[in-house]
This record gives C-alpha cells, structure tokens and sequence, in this order.
C-alpha cells in the first residue's frame, strides 16, 4: 500500500492513487471500497476508479452513478 498505509483508510472516501495504464500512469481519484478488517489483516486496498467519462463505462463491472450531486 506504500502511502496509502500512513492514512486512515475507510469504506467510502476518496484517494488519489497512481493508476497504471496500458501506456502511461494516471494520477486518478478512487473510491476505497475494502474495509477496516480486511485493512488489519491485509497489506493492500481495495479501490475502484471514478471518471468522468462515462460513455467509456460498458463493462459488467462499471456502475455509472445518476443521482449525485
């Protein structure tokens, strides 16, 4: 987890963490879906990524969010 240990990671906020790409890393924002367990008894997190460009989002996987502000 590198930096993201020395923060108090809980389900719900918002980092921003270096995505690897197929050509370049992209610094993103990310929504931290793991939790206080899984963080006591794991080295990582996990994270989803949030963009913008939703007409990309057609994988099974992608959830496009209509009702936030």
């Amino acid at each position: 987890m590198g930096r993201l240990a020395a923060i108090a990671l809980q389900p719900g906020s918002v980092v921003v963490v270096d995505f690897p790409g197929a050509v370049v890393v992209k610094r993103r924002p990310a929504l931290v879906l793991s939790t206080p367990t899984y963080h006591s008894q794991r080295p990582d997190a996990i994270l989803g990524l949030i963009t913008g460009n939703v007409t990309r989002a057609t994988a099974d996987t992608d959830h496009v969010l209509s009702d936030w502000g």
